[in-house]
């Protein structure tokens, strides 16, 4: 979902790692753009959400707007497809707990990005591991660099 910078980025680094069954997913139809993906990295974009249920995809990449990330979060969950999103999960926190419980209760697994800029995240991520016991904790990883921003990902393993 989305086809700006950063769902380019996102692209590329999927690609970088040898994934190759990709798609894309637009609600606008830009010829050029679907081209330039097509020709550049072999993606198809669709432009239905009925022919990405056709796709049965595994995963989401969720990089569009942030007013759109719990709409396209529910739609990946109809799916049963693991997701991840973007910073931050949503404009406000409205359906941010039934997010929360949906995913738990699919056994989904629901990553999303953030930066080692937040230093108040990572205080908070730091506590919250030394208050979990060790098999509820989630794991954490760094997934590239971005100028000088060090990328991680959050993994919220909710079951």
């Amino acid at each position: 979902m989305g086809r700006g910078s950063i769902g380019i980025r996102h692209l590329k680094n999927l690609k970088s790692l040898s994934y190759n069954n990709i798609i894309a997913f637009s609600k606008i139809c830009d010829k050029n753009k679907d081209e330039e993906l097509k020709s550049k990295y072999g993606v198809e974009t669709f432009h239905s959400l009925d022919e990405v249920r056709r796709a049965k995809p595994d995963a989401f990449i969720i990089a569009n707007p942030t007013s759109e990330h719990i709409k396209y979060a529910e739609i990946a969950m109809d799916m049963n497809s693991h997701i991840f999103m973007e910073k931050p999960i949503s404009h406000n926190l409205i359906k941010v707990k039934e997010l929360k419980e949906k995913v738990y209760e699919k056994g989904l697994v629901f990553f999303f990005a953030n930066n080692f800029r937040l230093k108040g995240l990572s205080k908070i991520t730091s506590l919250v591991f030394s208050i979990l016991p060790e098999s509820r904790q989630d794991s954490i990883f760094r997934i590239g660099i971005h100028g000088r921003t060090t990328e991680r990902v959050t993994v919220l393993k909710m079951n």
